[in-house]
């Protein structure tokens, strides 16, 4: 399974079922490593019935799963959580914009606390950006349209972010390092 993995890994087939095939290969290869490291770690292969090894096998896959299930979902949770602040900023952003609207202080103020509420350096720094497009566009330094295109352009890069938090290839570390 390793070499037919290596051999359609090194090739560059444009065939949507080489594509599917190369990633099921890569969830299958990290289900059977991590299941067989975690059963040596517990204490290995007790029996050596047929059954015996797959209910070690599953047992094993069942922990790697929940602890890796609980990792993610926190940390995708937190991502989401930072986006969806992120949205709802750019669209009350937006929304003042569109119909001519004094952007309102609060909005600003909400969204230098949502900055400093930050985990992720990238994160931060979409934020920063935000604020200092704001602030040149209340100085009269950038244009409506260019304003409202940016910050469009955003929301659109932030919601198919979020979005990718809900894939099922997330809870696999290896799909998540390929892809």
């Amino acid at each position: 399974m390793l070499v037919l993995l290596v051999f359609v890994s090194a090739r560059k087939y444009k065939s949507n079922f080489i594509y599917i095939l190369k990633h099921y290969m890569l969830f299958f290869v990290e289900i059977i490593i991590s299941s067989m490291l975690i059963n040596l770690l517990i204490g290995g292969f007790k029996d050596n019935t047929i059954l015996s090894f797959f209910k070690d096998f599953i047992f094993s896959y069942s922990i790697y799963q929940l602890v890796l299930l609980t990792v993610f979902k926190l940390k995708d949770s937190t991502t989401t959580d930072t986006f969806t602040a992120m949205k709802n900023y750019l669209d009350n952003h937006l929304l003042h914009l569109e119909f001519g609207r004094p952007l309102s202080p609060g909005i600003s103020l909400n969204g230098n606390k949502i900055s400093d509420g930050c985990r992720n350096k990238n994160h931060r720094l979409i934020w920063v950006n935000l604020i200092k497009l704001e602030k040149m566009y209340s100085r009269g330094l950038l244009r409506g349209d260019d304003y409202k295109f940016t910050l469009k352009k955003v929301a659109i890069d932030i919601e198919h972010q979020s979005k990718i938090n809900n894939f099922f290839w997330m809870n696999s570390i290896l799909l998540r390092i390929i892809k």
